[in-house]
């Protein structure tokens, strides 16, 4: 996750931005602990309590088996981890917060940030689906 986008941050000086999900970001976070990370960098963290994506699936019925092991429901935030590796931490939780968010967020370029954007765990999968037909 960092890997990529952090790379890319370094060897630019623009404005990189990563979008990544709660379990990706969270599995992978220790990616963070560095003293490279420059201030032009941005996470999008998408967190939709879990692994929501994998309620697309055929069959996906709610019940302890699935969210325990696919998707992998969990009540956490990235707060905690920004503090410990020196980020900037803002959470939008709808979409009149997520824009208010991104116009400071992205005109804050003292440190590098973590922007929290928090999506309703129930209708994610709904949303996704109907993002897709759109697509086409």
């Amino acid at each position: 996750m960092y890997f990529y986008g952090g790379r890319c941050a370094v060897g630019s000086t623009k404005q990189t931005t990563l979008i990544a999900g709660d379990i990706g970001f969270l599995y992978d976070s220790n990616a963070l602990w560095n003293n490279y990370i420059p201030k032009n960098f941005k996470i999008i963290l998408i967190n939709n309590g879990g692994g929501g994506i994998f309620r697309i699936l055929p069959g996906h019925q709610e019940n302890k088996v699935f969210n325990t092991f696919f998707e992998t429901s969990h009540c956490l935030t990235a707060e905690h981890l920004a503090k410990m590796y020196g980020l900037e931490y803002s959470i939008a939780s709808d979409e009149e917060s997520l824009k208010n968010k991104l116009t400071n967020w992205y005109a804050q370029n003292e440190k590098p940030a973590i922007l929290e954007v928090f999506t309703p765990t129930l209708q994610n999968d709904k949303i996704l689906l109907q993002y897709f037909k759109e697509l086409v």
